[in-house]
């Protein structure tokens, strides 16, 4: 589900480290419960609710976008056979 930071919090799930207020993020639904039983106040608000089996959190988008190789992409030969080495093309 979306949420949404209703103030500055620690957040280790995060890339920063922290959230903003104001900042929509991804997270499930435990998570939710976590962030909000940890105070007084509610740290987050549910913006908008996704089914369970289409919820991601951020750390999964960005792993996924990591693990992407670029488009032109091409393994170059090396001299010893045992680099794997990743040319985008422009030096050839």
């Amino acid at each position: 589900m979306k949420v949404k930071a209703l103030k500055n919090f620690a957040h280790s799930k995060s890339e920063q480290g922290f959230r903003s207020y104001g900042e929509v993020f991804n997270c499930d639904k435990e998570e939710v419960e976590k962030l909000n039983s940890l105070h007084d106040e509610p740290l987050v608000e549910i913006v908008e609710e996704i089914p369970d089996d289409k919820t991601s959190t951020d750390e999964t988008d960005a792993a996924d976008k990591k693990s992407k190789k670029p488009r032109n992409s091409k393994k170059t030969k090396s001299s010893d056979g045992d680099s794997d080495a990743v040319s985008d093309g422009e030096d050839e």
